[in-house]
């Protein structure tokens, strides 16, 4: 078992590694190689690359414009990032060239100075060709986000993203596989989110986008057999797509406030059809469903003033249902 303790802060001495952790994770004989990191002050850089199974890596960067980068190929690796400043930057990768990774988990979290808001922080997230894989990013403050090209591949992985403040976006958060999970929280204005799965199984755990302020977009597109995405957003002029191909995929989209729009295109194949139930609250909103293939199933509600829904089914057997309460509410629904 190798151990590695490295602690900077500014140019002081390794005598301060003692307290620098306080509360932090200590040292598990039960472990193969473990690497812990503090580092206090402005443009702190970090590397760490870890091979085999049983890894542990720790990196606590406190200060502005600080980046970490780790590697760890193998399973049951566990790496946890704690950022606080602005301006900071973490990216971790766990995989294997070889035989399927599992058991590896990474979470990162980035916020300000002394429990405060952080400003323009970035992280990048790849889990690869494994399974029973999890990550999880926390992002407090303005203009943070998850660089695109974070992916998962592999079965029963999850992920987990989720921002506080404003301006916060996530970019193509992809998954690939069968039976893995995600969840989104946005809190805030000027929130946005794309979402891509394909593979089957998708989402049962969990494929939700929750977005709380106003101007926030959200998309989720998933392509596969026996999916399920969820997005609620609460505010004003949000803007909310859904795409699905295949078979047996689910979709649940709500919408609370004024100006909002969703669209949900769902296509199938055979006589496996698809479900689409989308809820709107408030003023101006509008909502269209396009279901193609056979069995499926179209629920819209709307409540409020000048709603107006649209849905369109081509194939055999489907069903829909359109309620809407209000004033000046249109509601056009073509079956062929």
């Amino acid at each position: 078992m190798r151990k590695v303790l490295l602690s900077t802060v500014a140019f002081a001495a390794l005598t301060v590694a003692g307290t620098a952790f306080a509360a932090d994770p200590v040292f598990d004989p039960n472990l193969n190689n473990q690497a812990y990191v503090d580092q206090v002050g402005s443009s702190n850089g970090n590397t760490q690359i870890q091979t085999g199974s049983k890894n542990f890596s720790f990196a606590k960067q406190t200060g502005d414009h600080n980046t970490h980068f780790i590697e760890q190929k193998g399973s049951t690796n566990k790496e946890v990032t704690k950022q606080t400043g602005d301006w900071n930057y973490a990216a971790s990768n766990q995989y294997s060239r070889t035989v399927a990774t599992y058991d590896n988990t990474i979470t990162i979290t980035q916020g300000g100075k002394d429990g405060g808001k952080g400003t323009a922080n970035a992280a990048y997230v790849g889990q690869y060709d494994g399974h029973d894989n999890f990550f999880s990013v926390t992002q407090t403050g303005d203009y943070n986000h998850v660089r695109p090209g974070s992916d998962q591949t592999g079965s029963y992985n999850a992920a987990t993203v989720e921002q506080a403040g404003n301006g916060n976006w996530v970019h193509k958060l992809s998954q690939e596989g069968s039976t893995n999970s995600f969840t989104v929280l946005q809190y805030g204005d000027d929130n946005d989110a794309t979402v891509s799965q394909k593979g089957n199984y998708n989402g049962l755990g969990g494929g939700m986008i929750d977005q709380y302020g106003s101007n926030n977009t959200a998309s989720t597109s998933v392509d596969g057999d026996w999916n399920w995405s969820r997005q609620y957003q609460s505010g004003t002029g949000n803007t909310s797509t859904l795409v699905q191909t295949n078979r047996n995929n689910g979709a649940y989209l709500i919408q609370q406030g004024n100006g909002h729009t969703v669209e949900v295109t769902q296509t199938s194949t055979g006589w496996n059809g698809n479900y689409a139930d989308v809820l709107q609250t408030g003023n101006d909103q509008w909502a269209k469903v396009t279901q193609n293939g056979a069995l499926n199933n179209s629920y819209t509600a709307q409540h409020g003033n000048l709603n107006r829904s649209t849905t369109e089914q081509t194939g055999n057997s489907h069903y829909a249902k359109v309620f809407q309460n209000g004033t000046s509410n249109v509601s056009t629904v073509t079956q062929k």
